[in-house]
């Protein structure tokens, strides 16, 4: 599993106007699953997004333990 920051997510609302992120991170297998993963976690389909980073979850797990 790996940790990704993605952002300049565009969302598929169906002219709805939720409040969505635009900048987050997910934990997924690999960037095939990113879409999935968001959509899953936010409940709307997915149109685009970029990633900005990746680190293995080990490594985001002692990042987050280190910064509280």
């Amino acid at each position: 599993m790996a940790i990704f920051r993605v952002g300049n997510i565009k969302w598929e609302t169906g002219g709805e106007c939720p409040v969505l992120p635009n900048d987050v991170m997910v934990e997924c297998a690999d960037e095939a699953d990113i879409a999935d993963a968001l959509s899953d976690r936010h409940g709307w389909l997915v149109i685009d997004f970029v990633v900005l980073d990746k680190a293995e979850s080990s490594t985001a797990a002692n990042c987050a333990r280190s910064a509280r």
